[in-house]
């Protein structure tokens, strides 16, 4: 009940505000409503200012300072995550339109928004509910698409799942992650640099 007050009135208390700005300054992936929307006299004003107020706090982050400070916290002992710092590092250097990530399981592409990339996350999934809970990770654009059965046809797939998704076009650079071999869970292990062609 980050907004509590709008329940009864068209405008948040400065504290209120400043609860929303710092749950994004703190890094959450997602921020939501309930009573303030459920039974509210102004749900959508609600929604709204706390959108606004979301995408003013988004403009003010240095996303680049958090991820560092993000891989600092992490033990980058396992190979995914030491992959999924990689990737966005690499995409960062190189200026990538997108990052995408081929995921079964989701990890991926929640190891990736970890460290908080400047470019989007494309998640290719073959799993409906793994699409939906993608959905409120920090970044990540989740596309449902069939289990390939070669890097090749992986690479095909993905992109033109991202292009697809609009984040991508004809002459952009993106970085693809995902397993080797093919459809693994778990074991995130590849990072190749792809011009969209």
């Amino acid at each position: 009940q980050m907004l509590e007050s709008m329940i009864n009135a068209p405008r948040p208390t400065r504290a209120e505000v400043s609860d929303v700005t710092n749950a994004v300054f703190d890094g959450s992936d997602c921020i939501m409503l309930s009573g303030e929307t459920a039974n509210g006299n102004y749900p959508l004003e609600s929604v709204r200012t706390m959108s606004r107020i979301a995408e003013y706090a988004e403009q003010n982050i240095d996303y680049e300072k958090i991820g560092e400070k993000q891989a600092k916290n992490i033990a980058m002992t396992s190979i995914p995550v030491a992959i999924s710092f990689a990737a966005v590092s690499t995409a960062r250097q190189i200026g990538a339109a997108a990052i995408i990530a081929g995921t079964i399981s989701g990890s991926t592409a929640r190891n990736v928004s970890r460290f908080r990339p400047q470019s989007p996350i494309i998640a290719i999934t073959p799993c409906q509910a793994v699409a939906r809970r993608l959905s409120i990770c920090w970044g990540v654009y989740p596309v449902v698409a069939e289990l390939y059965e070669s890097t090749d046809e992986m690479i095909k797939r993905t992109e033109a799942a991202g292009k697809e998704s609009g984040l991508v076009r004809k002459g952009d650079v993106v970085v693809i992650t995902a397993s080797l071999p093919i459809n693994i869970v778990g074991i995130t292990n590849m990072i190749k640099a792809h011009l969209i062609g």
